[in-house]
């Protein structure tokens, strides 16, 4: 099987420049590191050709309008952010972030009564400080399921930073991986997931997504009603400097009939992530070909 584009993208950092920034951020203050994401952003702006073709693409889909160089500057500065605000989560300090949680109570109400359940999400944001949020300050039984090969250099820094938050994941891909998903889901626990990144050999739907259809993963709905749990959309929006918005939803729910079809859940997954990206354009951050369906 041949990896989509997304997995054989080539991780665009530098391993002595990734220990510099995150000495600084840790030891200089978050303050000087943010300054640094400024001439960071630039240059990577300036020579990821691929990357800087599809933030344009996905722009003008969103703004409905040709994107400017801010823009384009706006929309990766935003991702470097929400990277350099993940090296402070795994740092322990997740206190420095203001967070407005709407709907965490629907989680906390599955996970108190022993409910498993599944949760959605998308490329979008950061998923770290809902990690953060649910695991350490909740105390809730989560687990991300997740390709850990992809973006290796800066997931391996992460592990060294703090092993405890980066152990919660059940690796994709693996002969195992449906044992151990089962496993934690009969246990009560609740399994993650991100749900806008597509293999072409897999079940996948084809979905209307800022005016052009697009293919996305059956996975998180055919999970779902295998294991007959709820299924939850979660986001976590940066809004602004040390700000993001985390919001929890109910997307389906296959614990009673009628059960909706995989289709009609993934269609209304892509509705919801379309929503989401007009309202917060600058917070996706697929940086590939997303309707392109060969990928």
């Amino acid at each position: 099987m041949t990896a989509p584009h997304w997995l054989r993208q080539r991780e665009r950092s530098n391993t002595f420049w990734i220990n510099t920034i995150v000495w600084i951020a840790l030891h200089v203050g978050r303050p000087v590191a943010r300054a640094l994401l400024y001439p960071i952003t630039a240059y990577f702006l300036v020579f990821s050709g691929t990357a800087r073709a599809a933030s344009r693409q996905y722009l003008a889909r969103v703004l409905t309008r040709p994107p400017r160089t801010r823009d384009l500057f706006r929309h990766y500065h935003t991702f470097a952010q929400t990277l350099l605000d993940r090296l402070f989560v795994y740092a322990g300090r997740a206190s420095l972030f203001r967070l407005d949680v709407r709907g965490f109570e629907l989680l906390e109400g599955f996970i108190a009564t022993g409910q498993p359940c599944l949760l959605v999400g998308a490329h979008y944001g950061s998923v770290d400080l809902l990690r953060t949020l649910a695991v350490v300050d909740k105390g809730l039984s989560i687990r991300a399921l997740m390709y850990p090969e992809n973006a290796s250099r800066i997931m391996s820094l992460f592990r060294r930073i703090n092993p405890s938050l980066s152990d919660g994941i059940i690796a994709l891909g693996r002969p195992d991986t449906f044992i151990d998903v089962a496993a934690f889901l009969e246990a009560g626990g609740c399994v993650a997931l991100l749900g806008d990144r597509s293999m072409r050999d897999e079940k996948r739907v084809a979905c209307e997504f800022l005016g052009s259809p697009a293919w996305f993963p059956e996975a998180p709905a055919r999970l779902a009603r295998l294991f007959r749990v709820p299924l939850l959309l979660f986001a976590c929006t940066h809004s602004g400097d040390a700000e993001y918005a985390v919001h929890f939803e109910l997307l389906a729910d296959f614990r009673a009939e009628p059960l909706p079809t995989n289709a009609e859940v993934v269609q209304q997954y892509a509705r919801r992530l379309e929503d989401l990206c007009r309202g917060s354009p600058y917070n996706w951050f697929n940086f590939y070909d997303f309707w392109d369906g060969s990928t």
